[in-house]
């Protein structure tokens, strides 16, 4: 039995094992997807911020432009026509004036266009035949006075032409926005620009960093969101010329930060480009873990300032809050589980206990009734064969006219014959057996066996209990007949009385053999305790008696003198266990 329970139990953990097992799977892989679905919404938001931002940037430049413009025919009033002929210090006045960041003069010399005069020091002597798209641009307005719209690249006006808003290659910390004019009445250039404090104000009120910052604070699980160049990512950023400066066209992070590097991010950005398909990885970063998504942006054939690359966002997660989320979830299943399980087994254990506490009362009560019918039977053959010699004896008598003999004779054994039919009616068939059965034990063996029971007639107990209350008085009458069988003939007697009243039976057992010595009668419900082992005692039959009684919240007590040994039982009786109630007996 205990191999099979642990067994179920063995099976029954990895039973266990294998479903969580399973679900771990199966969460995580909900899990991940679940946030990779949320990564997505802030992806979209942030490619819709970046179009939608550029968009309104294009009108923006273009404001900025038809601004520079008219700056520019203000600073052209303002100036003698004549590059010898104007002071650094008038431009500075000029952008004061006009709210510039500064002015600058160019003029052409051999096959450059150059800075000759300007409000900011740094820009004197600025060289721009090293700028490709720009020096191609400046030369198209100093030789024709406009310029060819590239799209995408700047804005054209009148004798004028717009930058894209980049770095300043004589201050790389400054960002501005370039104008451009000429129109052919100066022997220089005029170029106004605004400072990157406009810019940097528009950008992060309605741009894509302020999109991304609100992301990053509606969504605690994302650590950061980077729009990186994929072709500088790849090749990494370059400076312009010999100026050590990277343009803002030239970088490498477009918006938002990246602080979580990893030499795996650009094969990574290659694969997702070159597949134009998301890639998602698990990634150890800065001692975090993390998962990531390289998401392909392209941004060609736009006209969009700044962005004629393929653009590669990159959204680091928290691995973790996807970690605490699946090992909350397994916890709680296995916690459910192992309850089920404990559950299970318990609503098995007291199934199986049930099986069999119904299979041993079956036994049990084959075992009192076969007890009954050995010995029933053996007096019934007793009483046959003696029968035989009782006839013998009655013919003689007869035969030799003894009469008053033969009268004594037949009147004693009609007196045995009521003994030995005397059935016990108390609506108890087992234990009625049970009293019939020493009734005749008693007859074999000489003693005066005694019955008397009260009210048992409106008792109707279930089989269990009647099972265990046979075994109990069996097993106590058993003693009281082994104690009295040391006493001679005609001094052996034993007494049983019962009555129920007021949901309470009351059993007691009497008999007048040697008394119980006050030291054993304190041992004798003790497990083990016997004064019969030379006889075939074991100690267990008191031991058991009392247990059954204490299960039924019952009490068995023992007192024993010079004239008679007394065990009471008293076993409390519920009102579904009655019938009806007896008339009090007075």
């Amino acid at each position: 039995m205990n191999k099979i329970k642990i067994s179920f139990i063995v099976v029954s953990l990895m039973i266990l094992i294998v479903v969580n097992s399973v679900f771990y799977v199966s969460t995580k892989n909900t899990l991940i997807n679940h946030q990779e679905e949320r990564v997505t919404l802030v992806i979209n938001n942030v490619k819709s911020s970046v179009e939608s931002t550029n968009q309104a940037e294009t009108y923006f430049n273009y404001l900025l432009a038809r601004g520079l413009q008219k700056s520019s025919i203000a600073i052209k009033n303002s100036l003698p026509p004549d590059i010898n002929q104007v002071k650094n210090e008038q431009l500075v006045d000029l952008a004061q004036e006009l709210d510039l960041e500064g002015i600058s003069l160019f003029v052409k010399k051999d096959n450059d266009i150059i800075v000759e005069k300007s409000s900011s020091p740094k820009e004197i002597g600025l060289s721009t035949n090293t700028w490709n798209e720009w020096y191609m641009m400046f030369t198209q307005l100093m030789e024709e006075k406009n310029v060819k719209d590239i799209p995408g690249f700047g804005e054209k006006l009148p004798n004028f032409w717009s930058g894209p808003i980049d770095t300043s290659s004589a201050n790389p910390e400054l960002i501005s926005k370039w104008g451009y004019y000429y129109d052919g009445t100066t022997n220089y250039m005029i170029n106004p620009f605004v400072d990157d404090e406009l810019i940097k104000g528009f950008q992060k009120s309605a741009g894509v960093e302020r999109t991304i910052q609100k992301n990053l604070r509606d969504n605690p699980y994302l650590l950061e969101v980077s729009v990186l160049n994929s072709r500088v990512f790849k090749e990494g950023e370059k400076t312009h010329g010999d100026t050590n400066v990277v343009w803002l066209s030239d970088r490498m992070l477009v918006y938002g930060s990246y602080n979580y590097k990893d030499n795996k991010d650009k094969a990574n950005t290659v694969k997702a480009i070159e597949e134009y398909q998301p890639i998602r990885k698990v990634l150890v970063i800065n001692n975090k873990k993390v998962l990531r998504h390289y998401i392909p942006v392209s941004f060609k054939g736009r006209d969009v300032d700044n962005l004629k690359d393929d653009m590669v966002i990159i959204v680091t997660s928290d691995y973790k809050v996807i970690l605490d989320s699946l090992n909350k979830k397994i916890l709680n299943i296995f916690f459910t589980g192992l309850i089920c399980l404990i559950l299970g087994y318990v609503l098995i254990y007291y199934l199986v206990m049930s099986i069999n506490r119904k299979e041993r009362t079956i036994f049990n009560i084959q075992e009192v009734y076969s007890k009954q019918i050995d010995t029933l039977y053996r007096t019934v053959r007793e009483n046959k064969h003696d029968s035989t010699h009782h006839l013998f004896t009655i013919s003689g008598l007869a035969h030799m006219n003894m009469y008053d003999e033969l009268q004594d004779y037949v009147d004693n054994l009609l007196e045995l014959k009521t003994e030995t039919n005397d059935i016990v009616n108390i609506n108890i068939p087992a234990l009625s057996g049970l009293i019939q059965a020493k009734i005749a034990e008693s007859i074999e063996k000489q003693i005066t066996f005694q019955h008397h029971f009260e009210k048992f007639e409106s008792l109707q107990l279930d089989m269990m209990k009647v099972t265990n209350l046979v075994r109990i008085i069996g097993n106590i009458l058993d003693n009281a007949f082994h104690s009295v069988m040391d006493n001679e003939e005609g001094n052996r007697t034993v007494v049983i009385t019962g009555r129920y009243q007021s949901g309470l039976m009351t059993i007691t057992i009497y008999n007048n053999g040697k008394p119980i010595p006050t030291d054993n009668i304190n041992r004798i419900f003790s497990h083990g305790f016997t004064t019969r082992k030379d006889r075939g005692g074991n100690g267990l039959g008191l031991s058991s008696s009392k247990k059954i009684i204490e299960g039924y919240k019952g009490k068995i007590r023992v007192t024993s003198d010079e004239d008679w040994t007394r065990f009471t039982i008293q076993l409390p009786i519920s009102s579904k266990e009655v019938i009806a109630e007896s008339k009090e007996y007075h």
